[in-house]
């Protein structure tokens, strides 16, 4: 057995969860990241340590996502300050928080 169900399933088996969804996301309105395309900052920002940061920076250069010289400005400001030198960490879920706040 998979574990899935299909929609149909979904709305027999749990009809108030679907409900509450529905409310949720009426209330939600439009998704405000919808489009948004995060930056190598983004990423990094969400690193634990130089090193790992340095990780991410390495990893989007050899994907093409950042040129060289982008890579070496951001690991050049990590070496020179800290972690926080791109900005504070974000933390798991930052971008949900910002969606269904009420700010």
């Amino acid at each position: 057995m998979s574990g899935e169900m299909s929609y149909e399933e979904f709305i027999e088996a749990m009809p108030r969860m679907l409900e509450a969804f529905r409310r949720r996301r009426k209330r939600l309105g439009r998704d405000p990241f919808r489009g948004y395309m995060p930056s190598a900052i983004d990423f990094v920002r969400r690193a634990r340590s130089v090193e790992e940061a340095l990780e991410v920076i390495e990893y989007l250069e050899r994907r093409g996502e950042i040129s060289k010289d982008e890579a070496d400005r951001l690991r050049k400001k990590l070496r020179e300050g800290s972690i926080e030198a791109l900005g504070p960490r974000r933390s798991y879920g930052v971008y949900l928080r910002h969606a269904v706040s009420d700010e």
